[in-house]
């Protein structure tokens, strides 16, 4: 049996300390171990936005209102998973987009994708544009 253990001295420093800890890759890891044994809920989409996107059982984005464009699909997708960066392999299964690669970083679109080592998030530019123009 293990357990994960945060330390902290302040509420700062126990927030810093927590968004360092990748549950995602924790959860994975246990349901890779324990399959269909291991009952986990779906994240929830952010309030007011029920009806555009939910998750699936494997934490994938599942979107019921799909934007016009390739580009808006993917922003769309990676707002889904904020604050979480998404990863790509997630916004591809996530968009049935078979190479997300091709609109992240063309250059027209830079400026709303920023790649992180955890994987891909939106820019403040792109949060704006996807509260405004895409939703």
């Amino acid at each position: 049996m293990g357990e994960l253990v945060i330390h902290f001295d302040t509420s700062e420093e126990f927030q810093d300390n927590l968004k360092a800890v990748d549950f995602d890759s924790i959860v994975k890891a246990v349901r890779e171990k324990l399959g269909t044994k291991l009952a986990t809920e779906s994240r929830r989409p952010k309030p007011g936005l029920e009806d555009i996107y939910r998750f699936t059982g494997d934490g994938l984005v599942e979107l019921m209102k799909v934007p016009n464009t390739k580009v808006e699909t993917i922003g769309l997708v990676i707002f889904a998973f904020d604050p979480s960066p998404a990863l790509f392999g997630s916004i591809a299964r996530s968009t049935g987009i078979a190479d997300p690669s091709v609109y992240l970083s063309k250059k027209q679109y830079r400026k709303y994708f920023t790649r992180t080592r955890e994987g891909y998030r939106l820019s403040p530019e792109g949060k704006v544009w996807i509260l405004d123009d895409v939703l």
